[in-house]
């Protein structure tokens, strides 16, 4: 009876390149080379790049800030939030978060640029004119607050947290 036969000899090849080599070869084959031929005979003349769409690029930032804001990691939070930011600078909800981080820091004023940012970027979101209403009512801004929670409330009429939220306010400035 014969010995069996490997049913892949690439399987076997493979496993006698070294791992400087075989990462070589994987760059080369992502890169779009179609033979090791023609690399050892033409050099490349250009560096290959990746071209990564500048929403997703954000995304990833931003996903990225959310994880460090979770585990308190605030610096590493705030810089990948601000580079979401240049490659984004549309997005709201990244304002928002840094507005939360920045209250997590007891930066009151910091916080309150970001939520007037993510207001001024996405005026549609009922939860960030809340979040810019509680901290100017926070800082004493009350004629601010209640302006900012009444825009939350016409976004977001059925929400009651809200109401209750400007009613407080209404109080603190003698309105019914």
């Amino acid at each position: 009876m014969d010995a069996p036969q490997p049913r892949n000899s690439l399987v076997l090849l493979v496993l006698f390149i070294p791992p400087a080599l075989l990462t070589c070869l994987a760059f080369l084959t992502l890169a779009g080379s179609n033979s090791l031929v023609r690399l050892a005979d033409e050099p490349l003349e250009t560096t290959p790049t990746v071209t990564v769409d500048s929403a997703d690029l954000a995304l990833a930032h931003y996903q990225q800030g959310i994880a460090y804001h979770v585990q308190k990691r605030y610096s590493q939070a705030e810089s990948a939030y601000k580079a979401a930011l240049k490659a984004d600078p549309t997005l709201g909800e990244v304002y928002n978060a840094l507005g939360n981080l920045y209250l997590d820091l007891d930066r009151p004023y910091a916080a309150l640029q970001m939520f007037s940012q993510a207001v001024h970027t996405e005026p549609e979101v009922a939860e960030w004119w809340r979040n810019l209403g509680v901290v100017q009512a926070n800082e004493g801004y009350l004629i601010e607050a209640a302006a900012a929670l009444e825009q939350a409330v016409s976004l977001d009429p059925g929400n009651l947290a809200l109401r209750d939220e400007l009613n407080l306010i209404y109080t603190k400035l003698g309105r019914e």
